[in-house]
């Protein structure tokens, strides 16, 4: 579709820069208005003596169908990276062992679970043949109506408690930093489905070259703060304030691709009351995540170990990625990503770095003596909104929140909302809202140009 539509786009993280893409990709003219100085939001890389940083330990997945493609679109497909041999570990008891819970053999295996409660998963394969239909990653408030629960309910109802502390915990900590008692079954369904038997992987140079190609063909202006949205006859006006001065732009549609507490301070006169409650209840998981530079192979593949929080440590998952052409780490050295646990993150983000180091790097060097003299260099990064929570309730919420839209939509308020809050705690989830977004805008604008017509 060829428009001379202006859409103005407010954030140029994931969701952003999806959303972006697709208008323009579909003959819109775009401008993305970003507040710092260079896009990505949380999807950042920096290099740092031939090891590439990234803002977070940020993984893709092969069933990441809308991230991949965007990769490929992108021309960067051959520099995705399968993180082979992949081999992945849990703590138990201080020490790590080995772990496969691809089945229901797999997880009987895994320390501490019991083999009786290891085999009532069987259930599971029917619980989501049950569900198969309103189970989609892509439009999570589909399943709604199973938003009653949270994982640890759900779980020790139908699994056992064994299943819940030597399985499902860990899995759940080490996808979105959660806890799994406040956590909504539908989190763990979602992603059980969207993450069962893929293979993951990383991109070569780093996502900061995601993001550099997907901004590429959009006016981006960076420390671009967005001060205010208003009402311009059919379309909105955004007043931005920005080094050489303020200025307002007039827009078509514009879509609100930052967090939610953002979005609602950014355009809080054209909302709703249940709008505005929406966005008030979205809560994050907080992040501290370690980056250390090993100078020669300590593990010798890619390997992630999950910590159970009954450990007591405060990491949830330890990950090595090797050195090699085109990985994160030159050749015969490794990089570590050691990331804490969500509820210690939160309580440890104003704890200087050596104090966190100190401690994060005693749990490393316990699981792998042998990094103790391999490091190079560490690096501490701290996100206050890490990923978005799910709790109990809050897919319902999701589900009103878009009805609320589709209302305000058919009375032509051409203001749309993308971000992770909105979909899932990953980066599919990002890519995922803001092609939602774009593809809301685009099929307004084709319903206003066939009325015109």
């Amino acid at each position: 579709m060829q428009t001379d539509r202006h859409i103005t786009v407010i954030g140029a993280g994931i969701a952003g820069l999806a959303a972006a893409g697709r208008l323009r990709e579909l003959g819109c003219q775009v401008t993305v208005l970003e507040r710092c100085e260079r896009v990505g939001g949380r999807a950042t890389s920096d290099w740092r003596e031939g090891f590439c940083l990234d803002s977070g330990a940020h993984q893709v997945s092969i069933k990441d169908r809308n991230l991949l493609g965007w990769i490929a679109s992108a021309g960067l497909g051959e520099r995705f990276l399968p993180l082979r041999p992949f081999r992945l570990a849990q703590v138990r008891g201080g020490e790590a062992s080995p772990i496969d819970p691809v089945d229901v053999l797999g997880v009987a295996r895994l320390p501490g679970v019991r083999l009786h409660e290891a085999l009532r998963l069987r259930r599971l394969a029917r619980i989501l043949r049950r569900f198969r239909a309103i189970l989609d990653p892509a439009r999570p408030e589909s399943a709604a109506r199973l938003d009653d629960r949270s994982v640890t309910e759900f779980i020790r109802l139908y699994f056992g408690r064994s299943v819940l502390d030597g399985w499902v915990e860990p899995f759940v900590a080490e996808a979105s930093l959660c806890d799994p008692g406040a956590a909504s079954r539908v989190l763990f369904l979602l992603h059980y489905v969207a993450r069962r038997y893929a293979t993951v992987g990383t991109l070569r140079s780093g996502l900061a070259d995601l993001t550099q190609a997907l901004a590429h063909g959009s006016a981006t202006r960076l420390e671009a703060s967005v001060q205010a949205l208003e009402p311009e006859g059919e379309g909105i006006s955004v007043r931005v304030a920005e080094p050489e001065g303020e200025r307002s732009v007039e827009s078509d549609a514009v879509v609100l691709a930052t967090p939610a507490a953002a979005a609602r301070a950014v355009a809080d006169p054209l909302l709703r009351t249940a709008e505005r409650d929406f966005l008030t209840r979205a809560r994050y998981a907080a992040a501290i995540v370690m980056s250390v530079a090993l100078d020669r192979a300590v593990v010798g593949c890619a390997t992630r170990t999950r910590v159970p929080e009954g450990e007591g440590w405060p990491v949830a998952v330890i990950g090595i990625q090797s050195g090699g052409a085109g990985a994160p780490a030159p050749e015969g050295k490794e990089l570590a990503l050691v990331t804490a646990s969500g509820r210690w993150s939160q309580a440890h983000m104003e704890t200087p770095d050596e104090i966190v180091e100190r401690d994060l790097l005693g749990l490393l060097q316990r699981l792998h003596p042998g990094s103790s003299s391999a490091i190079r260099f560490s690096a501490v990064r701290r996100y206050l909104q890490a990923l978005p929570r799910f709790d109990v309730g809050r897919y319902r919420e999701v589900a009103r929140f878009r009805s609320v839209q589709r209302d305000l939509r058919g009375r032509g308020r051409r203001l749309y909302f993308a971000g992770d809050y909105l979909v899932g705690p990953s980066l599919e989830g990002a890519a995922t809202s803001g092609f939602r977004a774009a593809d809301q805008v685009l099929g307004d604008l084709a319903c206003i140009s066939h009325q015109v017509a």
